[in-house]
């Protein structure tokens, strides 16, 4: 009996809903390489568990070494700062856009990025943030729709390409990290010329150092709950 595989090539291949369930296969099975393996052909290959038994080995070897590859380009992305934002796309036939900018964009709508990114099941509600309907374009400028929460185009965005929602992860990532290493450097040169804040600090109890520390330590929480494109490769 044949059993087709549609082996994805590229992340634009994989839509964000499967990856989200094949993350959470691996994190509910991470002693089981072979169930995990199994699962992923299931999911990103599109093949019947069922018949997934039933494919040729080379075939198999090559559909979980392709995926590994892909797994190993998100990873390298993660640790990079030249990854291109991609700010545009159509699904479904209408166009959504990239916050054009973010520095501009409300407390409420980064808190809500950065909280549902700390969970790959809830980052198509990450992506309802960071992406909206464009209202009007121009050439390369746009502007995009009010921020109404996530819910609004949640659902929508779990058929996301993967190539686009990792673009996001790295930009905000970076920027996030970008933030906090200027705001640590001005309130580190603030704190250093304002004697009355010096005052002030230690008069609550805290010192340059425990600030500074309390700072580090709020970056660091950071960049731990931001960095979730690194996933174990899968056995081949």
């Amino acid at each position: 009996m044949k059993v087709e595989i549609n082996i994805p090539t590229s992340l634009a291949d994989i839509k964000l809903s499967d990856y989200q369930r094949l993350q959470k296969v691996i994190k509910e099975n991470s002693d089981d390489n072979d169930f995990v393996n199994d699962k992923a052909i299931e999911i990103l290959c599109k093949v019947p568990f069922d018949y997934v038994s039933k494919i040729k080995r080379a075939d198999y070897k090559f559909a979980i070494n392709t995926i590994n590859d892909l797994v190993k380009q998100l990873n390298q992305d993660n640790q990079s700062e030249t990854t291109d934002l991609i700010r545009l796309f159509s699904l479904n036939k209408e166009l959504y856009g990239f916050i054009p900018d973010l520095d501009e964009s409300t407390q409420g709508e980064y808190f809500d990025a950065s909280r549902y990114m700390t969970d790959w099941e809830t980052m198509h509600k990450a992506m309802a943030v960071l992406y909206r309907k464009v209202t009007i374009k121009k050439g390369e400028l746009y502007d995009v729709e009010e921020y109404e929460g996530s819910a609004k185009l949640a659902d929508t965005f779990l058929d996301m390409r993967m190539d686009i929602v990792n673009s996001a992860i790295v930009f905000f990532y970076n920027l996030s990290n970008d933030l906090l290493k200027n705001m640590k450097a001005f309130m580190s040169k603030m704190l250093t010329k304002d004697k009355q804040a010096m005052i002030t600090l230690q008069r609550s109890g805290v010192d340059m150092h425990q600030f500074m520390e309390s700072l580090e330590a709020t970056s660091l929480n950071l960049r731990k709950q931001l960095k979730l494109i690194s996933i174990p490769l899968l056995r081949s």
